[in-house]
């Protein structure tokens, strides 16, 4: 909302969608290097 008013400002409609495939950065022969956002783990975390 916007302050001082009633009105909206902006409105958001969201769905459930599988995750996107990380982006390949660079590729060797035995090694893979891709993007990884902030909020992304480095570890497995347990599933809640």
């Amino acid at each position: 909302m916007m302050p001082q008013t009633h009105e909206v400002e902006t409105l958001v409609f969201l769905e459930r969608a599988e995750p996107l495939a990380p982006r390949v950065v660079a590729q060797g022969e035995r090694w893979l290097a891709v993007e990884k956002a902030p909020h992304e783990p480095t570890t497995p975390h347990p599933s809640t």
